[in-house]
């Protein structure tokens, strides 16, 4: 069973610009289905805003997944912005993996 969720809401004003939201586990058994799922709900907008918040579980594949999304901005030509809203736990094992100092993620810490 899926334990992840992914919305998908639009701008009104403007139907090239999309907001997605994931949610739940975004571990390496999900991937494939989210990435999937990504590919599918972008197609036909230029601007797309991704944020991953209350994450169940998350793992580096993930990540490889975003940065592959940001990294093919161009190829797509799209723009995509993304926030990552994440506990201390994850954080960390994000931080020491090197993602936010090599590629320029900057999660937000929800812990209080």
């Amino acid at each position: 069973m899926e334990k992840y969720k992914i919305e998908v809401s639009t701008d009104n004003t403007d139907n090239q610009t999309c907001k997605i939201t994931i949610t739940g586990d975004t571990g390496i058994s999900n991937i494939e289905k989210i990435k999937n799922t990504l590919m599918e709900k972008i197609d036909g907008y230029e601007n797309i805003r991704i944020t991953v918040k209350d994450v169940l579980f998350i793992d580096l594949s993930f990540m490889q997944l975003i940065l592959s999304l940001d990294k093919s901005q161009q190829f797509l030509n799209k723009t995509i912005k993304t926030d990552i809203e994440l506990n201390r736990e994850f954080e960390d094992l994000i931080t020491s993996s090197g993602f936010n100092i090599k590629y320029g993620y900057e999660q937000k810490n929800i812990d209080s």
